[in-house]
């Protein structure tokens, strides 16, 4: 694209939400992402320069955007729709407190009104992606949709840009609200007459793509997976650009925009198969956007066959909802339990053996049985980052050779690894992060043991305590410092409580803490460890060490150790 291809210029926001321009968001860009943190920094920003300045012609200046615009008024928005869609929003605010003579007049940088008599509906100044026009157009710049929005339930929203629009709305209405009328009308003057923006305007549709791709190299605020969008979707013959996009909006919104970026480190570990060495942007394009010979992989193979397939994989691993008449239930368990361990190194090895296999519900409750002894044995012993990637890529390796044996084999543990596991399992695990999953997984296995907590508290606690007053019962019952000191923090004296720890639970006696602290509102708990604990009418050295080897033994039997 050569210089005389680019306009820039530099506009007050009185010029750029006018009839000169129709800004759209194209398909290929991500979903409104600000968070409030942002929103918060952008208002106290603009409304103390707006304070310090009154009085003078002093400008604001809100950075760059660019577009590609032809001869008509659409103009695409390549960067900066994070910008304009929150400037939007401050403006809609705005419109609810100004003056009512005022408000239609903040109205036209919204949009322009239509004429029912002429058949034409608003035009608006700025139209969001189609997964998320609509909503934007009822809710906020409508001029009755700030007062729809209030009695929303966000809950019930469609996606997570959606979520961030009415958050961040609601924000900035809080805000105004501080605002007399002629405030909220001096600050709406200076937003629309002394803030301004440096579009950069592509005359040629096509170097959208382009423009964007490189748009990172300037520091430009796009992530890996928005650059990777706009080469994929950019190098797309232009009939298949609607099918893909919608595709690849679908998988998005599935996934979410941490799961979705997620997903493509994980698919950078299939193509590698190696601990990352460069950016994630570099490695997925010289592993899965190219192939064998350096040359450029044809864009619907990437989508269809890299992308597609594996992050269908992924949700069924991440959400528990493989479906099949044999070994689904047990499988989807499988799921919940690795999904509980403390990384997330196993995942790139699930997904492809899922993908290969998604009709074999037997293999896959093998596989996934092995899978979750092998990750949580890892998590047990502390293995190192590079030592578990080790164990992945030669297991990724045996994924793609089909060899079922070796995939056993990298999966199987040796004599020294089940015993460290054990041995770690019968040492103080409290001090470990793996002290909660030993102790649900414990849990599960004393009641009906399917892996289906959804507390929202669930904390470990000590049914003899840490600190023993020597005042108390638990000193005569447990004399022995430097014993207490050894056994406290094992299994055999942890529990599993539904609710908040009491700081001065501590102060119990046994009895006081069955009757007060370790029961739910019905005078029984909803976790069948610490029920196991209510049934002992006393608890002493003998009882804790008896605990201890039922659960160590019991871990020991569901990971074969």
């Amino acid at each position: 694209m050569n210089n005389t291809a680019i306009e820039t210029k530099q506009l007050p926001l009185h010029d750029i939400f006018r009839d000169n321009f129709a800004f759209v968001i194209p398909a290929y860009q991500r979903p409104y992402a600000w968070e409030e943190e942002q929103v918060q920094e952008l208002f106290d920003d603009l409304y103390d320069f707006f304070e310090s300045t009154r009085g003078t012609e002093s400008i604001y200046f809100l950075g760059c955007i660019v577009v590609v615009h032809g001869k008509g008024k659409e103009a695409e928005v390549v960067d900066g729709q994070q910008r304009l869609t929150t400037l939007t929003m401050l403006l809609a605010a705005l419109r609810t407190r100004v003056p009512t003579a005022e408000k239609d007049d903040i109205t036209a940088y919204l949009y322009e009104k239509g004429n029912k008599f002429a058949g034409t509906p608003n035009r608006y100044r700025l139209c969001l992606r189609e997964r998320d026009r609509t909503f934007f157009q009822a809710y906020i710049q409508d001029s009755d949709g700030i007062a729809r929005l209030l009695t929303v339930e966000p809950a019930q929203l469609a996606n997570d840009a959606q979520q961030r629009l009415f958050h961040n709305m609601r924000y900035f209405m809080e805000r105004v609200r501080a605002l007399s009328p002629t405030q909220a009308s001096d600050f709406a003057a200076f937003i629309i007459q002394r803030c301004y923006i440096v579009m950069v305007a592509a005359l040629e549709r096509d170097s959208a793509y382009r423009i964007f791709s490189v748009l990172n190299d300037r520091g430009l605020d796009l992530s890996p997976v928005d650059i990777l969008k706009a080469e994929i979707i950019g190098a797309l013959a232009e009939a298949d650009r609607p099918q893909y996009t919608q595709q690849w909006e679908d998988i998005e919104t599935n996934l979410g925009r941490d799961g979705f970026t997620e997903l493509f480190a994980h698919i950078r570990m299939l193509a590698v198969k190696a601990r990352p060495r460069e950016t994630l942007l570099k490695e997925f394009r010289t592993a899965v956007l190219l192939d064998g010979q350096q040359q450029p992989r044809d864009a619907r193979r990437v989508i269809d066959e890299a992308i597609a397939p594996h992050a269908q994989a992924f949700t069924i691993i991440r959400n528990g909802t493989y479906q099949s008449t044999q070994d689904a239930p047990a499988i989807n368990d499988l799921f919940v339990w690795l999904n509980l361990i403390d990384n997330a190194d196993w995942t790139p090895a699930a997904i492809y053996y899922l993908t290969k296999h998604m009709a074999e519900p037997a293999a896959l409750l093998a596989f996934f049985t092995r899978l979750e002894r092998l990750a949580a044995s890892m998590m047990i012993r502390h293995v190192t980052f590079s030592k578990r990637v080790e164990r992945y890529r030669a297991l990724l390796t045996a994924i793609q050779r089909g060899d079922e044996a070796t995939i056993a084999g990298v999966m199987a543990l040796t004599l020294d690894e089940r015993h460290y596991t054990r041995t770690s399992l019968d040492s103080e695990i409290y001090r470990s992060h793996a002290a909660r999953y030993a102790l649900l997984r414990l849990d599960a296995l004393l009641g009906d043991g399917a892996a289906t907590y959804a507390h929202p508290v669930l904390s470990i606690e000590h049914v003899l305590p840490q600190k023993i007053p020597a005042d108390s019962t638990w000193a005569k019952t447990f004399p022995d410092p430097e014993w207490n000191a050894a056994n406290v923090h094992r299994l055999g004296n942890l529990v599993l409580l539904t609710k908040r720890k009491n700081a001065m639970a501590f102060n119990f006696d046994f009895a006081t803490k069955k009757a007060k602290y370790f029961t739910g509102r019905n005078g029984v708990s909803t976790c069948a460890l610490t029920t196991q604990v209510l049934n002992e009418p006393d608890w002493t050295p003998e009882v804790l060490l008896r605990r201890q080897q039922h659960l160590l033994t019991m871990l020991s039997a569901l990971w074969q150790l």
